[in-house]
């Protein structure tokens, strides 16, 4: 009857007025109440507007009501303000949405697991490097990614963790196919009121190339120490041979001081090469330039030729003596004297 329509016309203007200016445009209220009509509910969850011009985020529903005839009698409204969860609610997604852009953004690799060390959730940082799916990965399952031969190193640092309370561990990541690289992985327990573990929170970060780096230097380390007790060798021996041939102190120190000087431009020459070893013509030519000859009064021919430390050291001595003797007896010690130094490499020999 047109009093009951002219009710549900105050009903409909009246949420129309409380309806925020986006959805009116959009036309919500009159979607919500056609459906209504059809199929007997219609659900009204969003942002409305009080009377007071302030946001409020209705749960509600409109629900026909049909008339003693069963035709259409009017909508009854019914809904709950629940803008605080809602607000509490946008506030997780957006706290959640950033840690996840933050832990996304890494370049470690990150994961979680349960009290016991169980993989709950990896990082697509994991999946993206190992190849692993992230239902792959649980468990034990990140286990698969770790070089075989480092599984009982992580299964121990795990059984450790559990112990101590902390976990880091070094050890190889990847796959077969396309290479293994050394990670160091880390993990904080996250624990309860009572001081109980409820889960961990941990990151794997590429030490491959410092690891590398490490191991150079203990390489270095023993090649250094290995260098020194040779040299203390040579030098004791060359001491002693050089006391058989000196007939008093002033000879001692002059071929000694000589041959000291030899040793000493052959191992400058050894810690400016990566490989240990010297190349024969610059060893040569640096024991004629330290007397001043040069071209054109030397000249050296021959191919190019890599000297390990020890034969390199013993090559030198002897150049020395030779290069001496020439300066003092020799072509060297004449004018327009000349002296040619020439090699060859035979192979097999």
């Amino acid at each position: 009857d047109a009093r009951l329509a002219a009710i549900n016309r105050g009903h409909e203007e009246a949420t129309v007025a409380l309806t925020k200016a986006e959805d009116r445009d959009a036309g919500a209220p009159e979607t919500e109440f056609g459906k209504a009509r059809e199929d007997g509910l219609a659900p009204d969850v969003r942002w409305h507007q009080r009377k007071d011009g302030g946001p409020v985020f209705i749960d509600g529903s409109a629900r026909a009501r049909p008339s003693e005839d069963g035709t259409f009698k009017g909508v009854m409204k019914i809904g709950r303000d629940v803008t605080q969860r809602r607000r509490v609610d946008e506030a997780l997604r957006e706290s959640e949405s950033r840690l996840r852009t933050l832990i996304e953004g890494l370049p470690q690799l990150v994961w979680r697991a349960d009290a016991a060390g169980a993989w709950t959730w990896a990082s697509p940082q994991w999946t993206a490097y190992t190849g692993q799916t992230l239902e792959e990965s649980l468990g034990d399952g990140w286990l698969l990614a770790v070089h075989p031969e480092d599984w009982e190193a992580a299964k121990e640092s795990w059984r450790q963790a559990l112990e101590t309370g902390v976990l880091q561990a070094n050890f190889r990541l990847g796959q077969a196919a396309d290479g293994w690289r050394w990670f160091n992985t880390r993990a904080t327990p996250v624990r309860d009121a009572d001081g109980e573990i409820v889960e961990w929170v941990g990151a794997s970060t590429d030490v491959h190339d410092l690891h590398d780096l490490q191991e150079r230097q203990k390489l270095l380390l023993a090649e250094l120490q290995h260098r020194v007790r040779n040299m203390l060798a040579v030098v004791r021996s060359t001491a002693a041979r050089t006391a058989e041939s000196s007939g008093d102190m002033d000879s001692f120190l002059s071929h000694f001081d000589g041959r000291l000087t030899t040793l000493s431009r052959v191992q400058s020459v050894l810690t400016r090469t990566e490989d240990v070893a010297v190349d024969m013509e610059e060893l040569i030519w640096d024991e004629f330039q330290a007397v001043a000859a040069g071209p054109p009064k030397v000249e050296l021919k021959g191919p190019p030729v890599r000297l390990r430390q020890r034969v390199a050291e013993t090559l030198a001595l002897a150049v020395h003596e030779l290069t001496t003797n020439a300066l003092k007896y020799g072509a060297l010690s004449v004018e327009g004297g000349r002296i040619l130094v020439e090699w060859e490499v035979r192979p097999g020999q």
